[in-house]
């Protein structure tokens, strides 16, 4: 039974050996007596083993085309199984295996390492078998997947803390073929992850009026000074505004003096303006800039001033002890 089995699935063996093999197979297809299958498995075969086995052998030629055209598949578009160092020794090696099928693969980058896949616990590389080392990819298809993954499996801080990173991507790039620009196309990868990485970290890109890693000097980038109700957030200001305030506050003629009275919302989401990252105090009109002389007029305009005293500092000064001189006299906020 085993000799036979092995003649269906082992194509080394001279065609006419695996013949003889199934030769030793029964005609017999009944199911039930001594000679026969006598097996509920097999109830529903309609033909011999001994037939079974000489159709599998005898169709050998077209499971070969059809494996040579999936070889063919992937062996075109994606990779490069060519590749080779300056000496001619290829850089995709078979470990075992002579025919396709049945072929293990090793790849070398070019300073010589070996690739190796993850074998951890929540590894994607779900071809992992017992036996195999995770230096050793079992068939091209598991090289291909192992290539692709620079495709999706991308590292996106934090949605994706285990993906590949720019770096990881780089040395499977040596593996893509010139054509169609892939391996160009693949070369840019890193630098998308690594922008997308610090892109999308808010922390960071929230981090300061302007995230360090603009170009401060590009004149299309203007500090924006005409917004008189909140540097930050308009919108908000704004919402806040139509929440407390009548709706005729705001048909352009009307007007606040000192006799204005407010009531007590009305009076916080006057002072919810001021409460700001940006300071309030004016650029002097003949600014000393010293070390920071050599910055361009566009940047020295998103330079902060302070004012600063022995008790406070900058808008502090300005405004919290007006404020707090107003609270400590009621009649003062009417």
């Amino acid at each position: 039974l085993h000799y036979g089995t092995e003649a269906v699935w082992n194509r080394s063996l001279a065609k006419t050996v695996r013949q003889n093999r199934c030769s030793n197979f029964s005609y017999d297809n009944s199911t039930s007596g001594s000679t026969g299958w006598n097996h509920s498995s097999f109830s529903s075969v309609t033909t011999s083993m001994k037939d079974l086995c000489l159709a599998a052998v005898n169709s050998d030629s077209a499971i070969v085309s059809f494996d040579d055209a999936m070889t063919a598949l992937t062996e075109g578009p994606f990779v490069n199984w060519n590749l080779a160092w300056d000496n001619g020794t290829k850089r995709i090696q078979v470990v075992s295996g002579t025919q396709s099928w049945d072929k293990t693969y090793r790849l070398f980058y070019d300073n010589g390492t070996v690739a190796k896949w993850d074998n951890s616990s929540n590894s994607s590389a779900w071809w992992k078998r017992d036996g195999t080392d995770n230096t050793t990819f079992p068939h091209k298809w598991s090289v291909i997947n192992y290539l692709q993954d620079v495709m999706y499996n991308l590292y996106e801080s934090p949605w994706n803390t285990n993906g590949l990173t720019g770096s990881e991507v780089s040395p499977r790039c040596q593996f893509f073929t010139a054509s169609d620009n892939i391996s160009s196309y693949c070369s840019q990868m890193p630098a998308y992850i690594e922008a997308g990485t610090v892109l999308r970290n808010w922390q960071r890109l929230f981090s300061s009026a302007i995230p360090f890693f603009i170009n401060t000097d590009d004149s299309r980038i203007i500090r924006r000074s005409s917004n008189g109700y909140l540097f930050d957030d308009p919108d908000s200001a704004l919402n806040l505004y139509t929440r407390v305030f009548p709706k005729d506050t705001f048909n352009g003629s009307t007007t606040w003096s000192s006799s204005s009275t407010f009531n007590a919302n009305q009076v916080f989401a006057l002072l919810f303006t001021f409460f700001t990252s940006e300071s309030h105090s004016p650029i002097p009109s003949s600014p000393i800039y010293g070390v920071l002389d050599s910055l361009s007029s566009n940047q020295k305009a998103w330079l902060e001033w302070r004012v600063t005293s022995l008790s406070f500092r900058g808008a502090e000064k300005d405004l919290f002890i007006p404020l707090l001189n107003a609270l400590d006299n009621p009649a003062a906020l009417r």
